[in-house]
């Protein structure tokens, strides 16, 4: 809290790696808030879990019960979450942008269209910090697009809660901070689960053209009569179909002219034709292929560094510009913001997150204040993931070590792997009742797979690193008591992670560390820490591979964690449970 106030009183920026459980949304926000509101700055709290989103309001109904104080505040999730539309939740974020962009400039969208009942809402609500879905539901009522009532919301709010990309999307802040009269200059950002801004970003800036996403739009064009460009994009389909097998780089100018050979059209004025289609179809079934592979070629037709081309050529053709660098999303946003505050239990180490993210800030490791009497940390070096030692036999001792310190924890034990083809080479072999994570597996059934598994007494789950199980799941008490890290859960050394080492490495000179050893440590770090959430969890960490012990590894294993090396796990997790039996 006290970092907290010294940032903020010198307009500076705190990155801080806390402990989860220790408090740290209550903290900021009790320090923050009120300077916001003192000085007339408009704090946002943004996070990429819906879940947060309550939390930060009880937090606020407690701060405003106790101190008798009026905080405005308007909770916003994405736009398409929020739309009562009909069948666009099915939509890609893209998709649904310029779906509801051309249904209001069509007069076409009957919520927005009935704006007139705003007064009366806003009246309705006041000043009650209500959840996104509780103004949602009273828009319904009334007609009336929730999104647009929750801007007119903002413009008097002191506390707006929203989404990482309401603020780091160029053209979603533009419009967001516009109709709402705010400012960067005048804001205090905090931003929560930080780890995952990086990743977040450069999915955002990202973007692929497939063949089949092609296919679909030829199909689409006629559909709808545009028998002229369905025969353009079946020349753009044949030449994707030509590139040869493999994976490899192309260039930005190679790419834009096969297109224009093969469909003898100015790259330029097809991808504004298709632009143009692909708006007039949105407005009959809400999702364009022809739409989206006019994007994609606006987007592969900007110049910008920190960007990396490529072919990947299998069963599928997939065009590829991915964004190496985050900081071309973020770095714009803090240098502008009044102050940031960037937390997370698992923002380790933070300077990185600092370099990679392009912002000047105070770097903060906060101990762990739970008892260590509670966590038992062990490294077992006896076996490797590592690819060239992959084996049968390899998978089938995994399996056999797994099925002892299950026998040793007397409650829930999770395993996690560094791929899914690790996952289901030991899976195989792995005896008795399990919880099994499947690549294939929907949203849906992944929380079926955690409401199962978290509802047995002595389950085992086995699980990727990295995943929605290991990172986006809380296993509070008894859920939990012992976790496996099988392995390191490196990224492919393919191309995309090569490009990435040899960009940070000539920008930071920290190729190898930020482009490959810091985030597979931080997804095994995260997985590890599903175990101790709270002062009263307890329970044992398992990192099972020989290289937690070499030094690149071992120096991003969180400082506090104080961690034995044995070669008998199992009876390490006796030990510890027995004891606090005792």
């Amino acid at each position: 809290m006290r970092d907290v106030e010294r940032a903020l009183e010198k307009g500076e920026n705190l990155v801080a790696h806390a402990p989860t459980g220790v408090g740290k949304t209550a903290a900021v926000l009790s320090v923050a808030l009120p300077f916001a509101m003192e000085n007339g700055y408009t704090l946002f709290f943004l996070t990429p879990k819906h879940t947060q989103h309550a939390i930060v309001l009880e937090t606020v109904r407690k701060m405003m019960g106790r101190h008798g104080v009026r905080v405005r505040v308007s909770d916003f999730i994405g736009k398409q979450w929020l739309c009562l539309i009909p069948g666009v939740k099915e939509l890609s974020t893209k998709e649904f942008s310029d779906f509801c962009s051309n249904l209001k400039k069509e007069e076409k969208c009957p919520f927005y269209n009935n704006l007139k009942e705003a007064r009366a809402l806003l009246k309705e609500i006041g000043d009650k910090p209500l959840h996104s879905e509780e103004v949602k539901e009273i828009c319904a009522e009334r007609e009336v697009c929730p999104y647009e009532i929750l801007l007119r919301l903002g413009r008097r709010s002191h506390l707006i809660i929203a989404d990482y990309y309401h603020i780091f999307s160029e053209g979603v802040r533009a419009s967001f901070l516009g109709k709402m009269d705010k400012s960067l200059e005048r804001s205090i950002l905090v931003v929560d689960e930080a780890h995952n801004l990086p990743d977040r970003l450069k999915s955002l800036m990202s973007s692929v053209l497939t063949d089949n996403m092609v296919n679909r739009g030829v199909r689409e064009a006629r559909k709808f009569g545009y028998l002229d460009h369905a025969n353009i994009l079946s020349d753009l389909l044949n030449f994707l179909r030509n590139f040869e097998e493999g994976e490899y780089p192309i260039k930005k100018e190679e790419f834009m002219e096969g297109v224009e050979e093969a469909t003898e059209k100015d790259y330029f004025d097809l991808y504004e034709e298709l632009t143009v289609i692909g708006n007039e179809i949105r407005l009959e079934q809400k999702r364009s292929y022809v739409g989206s592979i006019a994007s994609f070629l606006e987007s592969w037709e900007e110049e910008k560094e920190g960007f990396f081309r490529f072919v990947k050529r299998g069963k599928r053709v997939e065009i590829h510009k991915e964004c190496l660098d985050p900081s071309l999303a973020s770095q714009e946003v803090f240098e502008r913001a009044y102050s940031s505050i960037l937390m997370s239990g698992t923002l380790s180490p933070p300077s990185m997150y600092a370099e990679v993210l392009g912002l000047k800030a105070k770097c903060v490791e906060y101990p762990n204040p739970f008892p260590k009497e509670n966590r038992r940390v062990l490294i077992f070096p006896e076996t490797t993931t590592r690819y060239v030692e992959r084996s049968e036999e390899s998978y089938r001792i995994i399996a056999d070590i797994l099925e002892k310190i299950k026998e040793a924890c007397p409650g829930n034990m999770a395993a996690f792997f560094p791929s899914y083809e690790v996952l289901e080479g030991v899976s195989k072999f792995v005896r008795g009742e399990k919880f099994v994570e499947r690549k294939e597996m929907k949203k849906r059934e992944r929380m079926e797979l955690f409401k199962s598994f978290t509802s047995s007494e002595k389950g085992l789950l086995l699980a990727v690193a990295g995943g929605s199980l290991s990172e986006g799941m809380d296993y509070p008490g008894k859920f939990l008591e012992c976790a496996v890290i099988v392995g390191i859960p490196l990224e492919k050394p393919d191309l995309l992670t090569k490009a990435r080492i040899s960009y940070y490495q000539q920008k930071l000179g920290q190729g190898w560390n930020y482009g490959y050893i810091f985030p597979a440590m931080n997804r095994a770090i995260q997985a590890a820490g599903r175990v101790i959430r709270s002062e009263s969890d307890r329970g044992v960490i398992i990192f099972m591979d020989k290289r937690y012990l070499w030094r690149n590894y071992l120096k991003c294993i969180p400082s506090d964690w104080s961690f034995r090396v044995t070669k008998n796990p199992w009876k390490e997790v006796r030990e510890f449970f027995r004891g606090l039996s005792s």
